[in-house]
């Protein structure tokens, strides 16, 4: 009897152990090296931003609607489309983020919240002698069923090529340039909560690594 509960013991034991290895493992809950890596793919947009900024340097800034008044000649401000969160790049406890994969990581990421503070989109910009359209393959091995093609004439409007993939939660946008200028190809990431009320929050407007396309008439 006593060899069959150490038998039971040790079943238990091994079948909490294979589960806990098979949970995916959560990010940090606020932003710096300290804390461990971050990966911005597993962001629920859910997050508090003033938690995630509390233990770091970071800058914040409006993001505006304006402009140029000929009579004034001076710029006017119409309204507050969104905050920009950054880490401050002097801070020695700046974030270690990635988005997937340790290797597809931007040196300066931006946040991007709403009018009430909420979560809404982040984006960074990476540059190298490397071609990295391949870093495109990273997404799509995971994200492949929710690519959406754009229409050819929209790609055309980019030195490079656009890809984006719309899931249940999220819009994820990468533009890569095509070939090399002075040496260095470029790749410009931005993900977006797919609840978003783009009239209110007019992400187009305030990000400039990539675009998304909105309209259904930009796809095929």
């Amino acid at each position: 009897m006593r060899n069959n509960c150490f038998v039971l013991l040790a079943v238990i034991s091994l079948l909490f152990v294979q589960n806990c290895e098979g949970q995916v493992k959560e990010n940090p809950k606020y932003l710096g090296v300290k804390f461990g890596d971050f990966d911005l793919d597993k962001i629920t947009f859910k997050e508090d931003i003033n938690t995630l900024f509390s233990k770091v340097k970071y800058i914040k800034l409006p993001r505006k609607d304006t402009y140029y008044d000929e009579v004034k000649k001076q710029e006017v401000i119409r309204d507050t489309l969104a905050f920009e969160y950054k880490i401050d790049p002097d801070d020695p406890n700046r974030e270690t983020t990635y988005f997937l994969d340790r290797a597809l990581r931007g040196d300066l990421v931006f946040f991007f919240v709403d009018k009430s503070n909420r979560l809404k989109a982040f984006s960074f910009f990476i540059s190298g002698t490397e071609d990295l359209s391949k870093k495109v393959e990273q997404i799509d091995n995971k994200y492949k069923q929710y690519r959406v093609n754009l229409g050819s004439e929209k790609e055309k409007a980019f030195v490079g090529k656009t890809y984006q993939w719309e899931t249940p939660d999220k819009i994820i946008s990468v533009t890569v340039s095509s070939k090399s200028e002075d040496g260095q190809y470029t790749f410009g990431l931005a993900v977006v909560a797919k609840d978003t009320d783009f009239k209110r929050f007019p992400i187009n407007r305030f990000i400039f690594s990539t675009t998304f396309y909105l309209d259904n008439s930009c796809k095929k």
